[in-house]
């Protein structure tokens, strides 16, 4: 068995076994049951690569040599201080078999209140035993108000004041990750949806919980097909220990979108190295960010071409992880519940 330099909270024998084998069990099961028949749609890389692709690094064939170097990123940045902080923001909330989570300021108000008007139709009433948080990272006080006495949820302040100034950069996502963590542990399933998140009417949900519960959480797929190593900035990599080019035939997952199963190799090996990606200044929140939030379609299209911060991070997580049986995590054809309509608004809440 090879021994894992993790942290001190997962430093016995049995915990590493534990993560290791939820690892390989995760993956035989994709192999398996749900490997899919179509492939990921990848735009891949035509000019200015980072290597030519003879001399770019593989991925270690081991899972348990690439668990190792993802957990080996939880050690650069000590982010414990903030994630009792963000513990304690969520401390009165009750448990529930699924927690439901969102987040919102004022330019995304009115979107926020279609989402919430789609799940009060089309989700909550197929369900039982749930909780609805929406964390408030930069409501008026007056929108503040108004969503409390009408969308049936909880409203949380985001703790912004105990956290790194960066945080406050709402386009950096870096409020994201820390939100999931801290709810993931009243939940049995926890889902995060943007605001623009919409639900089918006819959604599968036991589908859905259940492929979660078995490979430990499922994920959107970037409907334009665009490659990881083009929509990263190289910073994140350099953090990972990686090179663009090793993601190249990697499609995007989506972060707007995911369902989280509650269990040990999701709490620690997908959900701390994405916090501590938020936490560290040079990861997720990249040096002038604002000049790489356009990711356009057309050539040339090198490596680094923009960044996507949080689903950056999640995407070379859960590609090095699972590596092509990375779409057993995803939403395809046959299986989506959710759909994305950014911009659709709904003036809904006190009418």
């Amino acid at each position: 068995m090879i021994a894992l330099k993790i942290l001190k909270r997962c430093s016995s024998k049995d915990c590493q076994t534990s993560l290791l084998m939820s690892l390989v069990y995760q993956q035989k099961i994709a192999r398996r049951k749900y490997q899919p028949t179509l492939s990921l749609p990848v735009r891949s890389i035509s000019v200015r690569s980072c290597l030519p692709q003879a001399s770019c690094p593989h991925f270690d064939p081991s899972p348990a040599v690439r668990l190792r170097q993802i957990l080996a990123t939880t050690n650069k940045t000590s982010f414990e201080p903030y994630a009792r902080a963000m513990a304690a923001s969520v401390e009165g909330l009750a448990s529930s078999k699924y927690v439901f989570v969102s987040a919102v300021s004022s330019n995304h108000y009115n979107e926020l209140q279609a989402l919430v008007e789609n799940v009060q139709k089309h989700v909550f009433p197929r369900l039982k035993n749930f909780t609805f948080v929406i964390f408030d990272i930069g409501l008026t006080p007056n929108e503040h108000q108004q969503m409390q006495q009408l969308c049936q949820c909880s409203i949380v302040h985001f703790p912004f004041a105990r956290l790194p100034d960066f945080v406050k950069q709402l386009y950096c996502y870096t409020w994201k990750p820390p939100i999931i963590q801290a709810l993931i542990v009243k939940s049995e399933f926890l889902i995060w949806m943007d605001a623009s998140i919409r639900w089918s009417k006819d959604a599968p949900l036991r589908d859905l919980f259940s492929r979660a519960a078995q490979q430990g959480l499922q994920l959107g797929l970037n409907p334009l097909g665009s490659s990881i190593a083009i929509r990263t900035s190289n910073l994140t990599f350099t953090f990972y220990g990686d090179q663009p080019c090793q993601y190249d035939p990697h499609g995007e997952v989506t972060g707007g979108f995911g369902v989280y199963h509650n269990e040990p190799f999701v709490r620690v090996a997908i959900l701390e190295p994405w916090v501590t990606c938020a936490f560290d200044r040079g990861c997720m929140c990249v040096p002038r960010f604002a000049e790489m939030l356009n990711c356009r379609l057309a050539p040339p299209r090198p490596y680094g071409l923009c960044h996507r911060f949080d689903q950056s991070s999640l995407g070379i997580i859960v590609s090095k992880l699972f590596k092509e049986r990375t779409t057993s995590l995803l939403q395809l054809p046959g299986h989506r519940a959710v759909k994305v309509a950014r911009r659709k608004f709904v003036k809904w809440l006190g009418t």
